[in-house]
This record gives structure tokens, sequence and C-alpha cells, in this order.
């Protein structure tokens, strides 16, 4: 006799009855364990739910705790589930899980890896299987393999169900249109294949919120905090079953199902609109606006991607057209500034901002396009952006370079370019008195002369001194690249008096600087100025 016989009997197509009742039957011992897997009779009876073979084989004086090589117990494989060829008819998950139960296999042994039966069951979806142990009175709260509850390996599972969901509703969507232009009845055979697939996956996202609901109607604590202080709800949200996610957090309501506020409830995914929009969740982001939720609300400090900041200086640092557009369309003030005094399109500008630079974001003019909608809807172009007085042209002419981009695309030089098409008023100073002119003179002028050109042709000041007694000239004369410091003193002596002879706080004139830095060709320049 061998365990391998009885599962190929499972496995068929129609599984023979009377063959793998036979089988049991003529065991000579009851409690006989495979060599290599260490299953006995009553762990595969279990696991294909054969409420009647654990029935005989409890009659037939069948150890009730029996363990294989992984120390699980019957009721472990019982709850796994099988996703081969077999599948379970209806209830009789439930019927066996009782039959176990009443047989006295241990709900409280854990397997190697740690887990209960019902952690296995949480992992797996198995509804009807966490509702008969809560039926028959078993206690269900008790952890895990990293402290988790059976809800956490639901909530954190259902994920990759919700991928799957995904990818099976857009093939099953391209297959209809696909129908819809070239009729055929190939085409639709294959389609009624593509929908049960995408009903099924559908049915499985759905069984692992069943569980959870399971879980909870057993007493299972929704905020317990795992080993790494995660709860289900932290894993619901990031797996993106917005459904769980309600239910966790308490916003489901099985009875308003289907109205207008519990779809935008569950849409919401029960995130923070700052979640939402750092997910780029659009859906999320317009139906918790509709919510009431506050616009320009600061983020606190449960993430530090969005601890201090507007959802709008989230979107702003993602780049995030779309989601910007939304917010503002939702009652976003674009001149709001958060705790550190700084306005969202201040955000441009940040390490994390910089990181996200890439080739797409050019090529699909985001900076413009949330520039536009920021002007659209109120934002003020010589409005001060941060807490150094600045606007956000002198801002952009301050910060560093920051990340390349491909095709030597830079942020900074872009920026700049995109902000002068609003005219904006090119000699208001930051609190040091410092202007864009004088804060442009310090960059890379291999990368940013255009936009030096631009700013001297909109009429920005070349005589303009800031509180430390520093014009522009002195600036341009202090900076590493030699070429580029002469190319901007003779810009500036074109467009008007740079001022030369001028000395900073230091007593140091522009001469000075080029000295010190040995630019020899910008000293013969200023020396034939002076």
């Amino acid at each position: 006799m061998q365990i391998y016989d009885i599962t190929q009997l499972y496995e068929k197509k129609e599984p023979p009855r009377e063959e793998i009742m036979a089988f049991y039957k003529s065991a000579e011992d009851v409690d006989f364990t495979d060599e290599y897997s260490g299953n006995a009779l009553l762990h595969i009876a279990a696991k294909y739910s054969d409420f009647e073979a654990v029935e005989y084989l409890f009659n037939a004086g069948a150890k009730a705790n029996v363990f294989n090589k992984y120390n699980e117990t019957p009721l472990h494989l019982l709850a796994k589930g099988d996703k081969r060829a077999f599948k379970p008819e209806p209830e009789a998950v439930y019927k066996t899980t009782v039959l176990l139960l009443d047989g006295k296999v241990s709900v409280l042994r854990k397997d190697d890896n740690g887990d209960a039966c019902y952690h296995v069951a949480g992992e797996a979806g198995n509804f009807e299987f966490v509702r008969a142990l809560h039926d028959k009175g078993a206690k269900l709260n008790g952890l895990g393999k990293n402290g988790y509850t059976g809800i956490h390996f639901a909530a954190e599972r259902v994920r990759h169900e919700i991928s799957s969901l995904g990818y099976a509703e857009r093939d099953y969507k391209q297959k209809q249109e696909k129908e819809k232009i070239k009729p055929s009845e190939p085409y639709e055979k294959q389609l009624l294949e593509y929908e049960k697939d995408y009903l099924e996956k559908k049915q499985v996202v759905e069984n692992y919120f069943l569980t959870v609901k399971a879980f909870l109607d057993a007493g299972v604590d929704p905020s317990e905090k795992n080993e790494y202080g995660k709860t289900a709800l932290d894993f619901a949200i990031d797996s993106g079953d917005k459904k769980m996610a309600a239910l966790l957090s308490g916003t489901y309501s099985e009875e308003a199902e289907g109205s207008e506020d519990q779809e935008l409830i569950i849409l919401a995914g029960s995130m923070t609109l700052h979640k939402a929009v750092d997910k780029k969740d659009y859906a999320a982001v317009s139906a918790i606006l509709k919510l009431g939720a506050d616009p320009n609300e600061i983020g606190g400090d449960e993430d530090h991607r969005t601890k201090g900041k507007t959802p709008l200086a989230v979107a702003i640092e993602n780049f995030d057209d779309e989601a910007v557009s939304i917010l503002l369309d939702g009652g976003a003030d674009p001149n709001f500034k958060d705790t550190e005094e700084k306005a969202a399109i201040a955000y441009f500008f940040t390490v994390d901002a910089n990181v996200r630079t890439n080739l797409k974001v050019f090529e699909q003019k985001r900076p413009a396009n949330i520039l536009k909608s920021l002007i659209d809807a109120g934002f003020d172009i010589n409005g001060i952006v941060n807490g150094s007085g600045e606007t956000i042209l002198n801002l952009a002419c301050r910060t560093r370079n920051g990340l390349s981009g491909y095709n030597s695309f830079r942020l900074k030089s872009h920026m700049i370019d995109i902000v002068m098409d609003y005219s904006p008023d090119v000699n208001l100073p930051n609190l040091d008195g410092t202007t864009a002119l004088m804060n442009i003179c310090t960059s890379d002028f291999d990368v940013i002369e255009n936009q030096q050109i631009a700013l001297l042709e909109a009429g920005a000041d070349v005589g303009a001194i800031d509180k430390f007694g520093k014009t522009a000239l002195i600036y341009a004369a202090n900076n590493r690249s030699a070429t580029g410091a002469k190319q901007m003193a003779e810009y500036m002596f074109d467009v008007g008096d740079p001022l030369p002879d001028h000395a900073d706080n230091d007593g140091k004139t522009a001469l000075d600087y080029a000295t010190e830095k040995n630019n020899e060709p910008l000293v013969k320049f200023l020396l034939s100025k002076m």
C-alpha cells in the first residue's frame, strides 16, 4: 500500500469514490504513514476534505494527533487547501474540519514554521475552515511566525492574489475588445475561458476577505502588531485589497454595500490622503477627497515619506501631474505652506524628487503640466515658496544641479525654463537680498548658460547687491568654471553695469576673487573694464 496510490485517485478529474473508500478499508493499519512525507491516512483524507474517509478512519480507531515530517497535523493539511486539479465539494471543508475537531485533533499544535493550523488557513484564504473552528469554540488568537495572527497571514498573502486578478482582468478585457473587432467562434470560446479564469481569481480574493471576516467574528484583534510593528490593516493597504482594508479599519458595512458612500469608503482603501497620493492610487485620492479629507493636511509621523508634507507636496515630489490635478480640483491650495514654511512647489527640489528624476519625467512634460495646473489654480509665480523668502525662480536658480537625467536633461535648467514662460519678476530677492541672477552665477555654466542668458534678457539687475555685499559679478568670479565665469561677466557687461569696482563685506572685489581663483582670462577681462 502506497500513499501515492490514494492521492492519484483523488487527482482524477472525477475521483472514484468507491475505489477511494475501498483503499482506506483495505488498510491493515489505519495509522500507516508514508515513508517519504510522514503523512498518515488521516492526513490524506483531511488534505482532500474527505469527511466520509475521516469518519471511517476515526471509527476504525485511527489516532487523532499524528504528525508528518513537517510536524503538521491533519488540520494543517486541510487548512492549506489544494490548488491543483482537486476541488472539494461545497461545505466539505467545513464538515471535515468539524469531524477532525470532534476526533480531538489539536488546534494548538504548531508545525515546523511555528504556525498553528488556523495561521495556515489565513495564508490560504480558507474561510470555511476558520468558520468551523470558530463555531466549535476554538481560540484563534495565538501568534505564528514573526508574531503574525491569522489575519496578518491573510492580509499579506492576498497581495499575490490581487496581482493575479489584475492580470486576469486585463487579459479578459483585451480579449473582449478583440472579440468586438473580429467576432468568431474560436474567439468566443477563448473569451469564455478568460472570463472563467477572471471570475475564479476574483472569488479567490473574495475568499481572503471572508477569511478575515471569519477571524474577526472569532474575536481576533485586528490591531495586533507583528514583530515588525505592522498590523493586518497595514498589510491590507499595501496589498491593495481595499475591501479588506475597509473591513479591518471598521468602515465596511455589509448592510450599506452598494451605496455610494460605501463604494467611496471601499475605493479609499482605508488609506490616508497622503498614502493614496504616494501609491498613485487616483481612484482612492478622488474618493478620499469626496469623503471630506482636508487636501491641505500636514502628514503625520506614521510615514517618513509623507511626514510634514501636504498631499500636494507628495505628488509634486513624485512628479505626479495627474495626482496634482486631482488634488487641486479637490480644493488643495497651491500657495499653502507647511510647518517648514514650504509651499508644495518647493518639493520639486528635494533629495527624493531628484531620485525620481528620469527621462520619462521630461518626455511626458510632467513638471510643465504640474506648473500649469498650479498656475491655473491660483499659484502666484512671484510668491514666496520657502522660509528663505525665495520665489520658485530664485529657488530653482539656487538649488544644486541635481541628478542628471537621460540626454543631459537636468531638472534645474528645465524648471527655470518653464518658470520663465510665466514672466516672473526676475529681480525679487530672498531674505538675504540675493537675486535669481546671483544664485545662477554659482551654478555649473556648462549646463545652465542658456538660463543665465534668459535672466539677463528678461531684465535681471546686474548691479543688485545682497546683504553680504556681493553682486552677481562677484558670485560669477567665485565660480569654479574659469571659462564660464568670464563668459558670464561679458554677458553682464553687455546689458548693464555689474559694478566691477564694488567690494563685498569682506572688502573683496570680483577682481580679487578672480585672482584668488587664478582665473587669468577673467582677470584680464575685468582689468580692461576698470
